[in-house]
């Protein structure tokens, strides 16, 4: 019973809230293919989910810092790494983490609304 519903809950309590769950959606199946009721309007703007910001901007953060603060990083350490040229293999920290990208990228999504392709949907 576990995997049945699972944001109704999983623990033994909630059983009986999954079986009038699922009572709720075979009376809705079944009033609407006896035509008693109209179909719902899944594009509704009442059926839409709506994401908080904070959860939008830990999301935004997690995939920037990943992408760009990560990767950023280990491309100039590899870079460094390589010279031949003691002096030019000197490592300046500020240099190999940049966290402006992600800066840039929360402060774009705040004055935009623009939360990015995999923050939409």
């Amino acid at each position: 019973m576990d995997k049945l519903l699972p944001h109704i809950g999983m623990d033994e309590e909630s059983f009986r809230r999954k079986a009038y769950f699922i009572g709720y959606m075979v009376n809705k199946l079944l009033y609407g293919y006896l035509g008693k009721t109209d179909e719902d309007d899944r594009d509704h703007y009442g059926k839409k989910r709506l994401d908080m910001t904070g959860t939008l901007m830990i999301q935004l953060f997690k995939e920037q810092f990943k992408n760009s603060f990560i990767e950023g990083a280990r491309k100039t350490l590899r870079k460094a790494l390589t010279k031949t040229n003691k002096k030019e293999r000197d490592i300046k920290i500020d240099l190999i983490f940049d966290s402006r990208p992600i800066t840039d990228t929360l402060r774009n999504a705040l004055a935009t609304g623009n939360w990015g392709k995999s923050m939409t949907g």
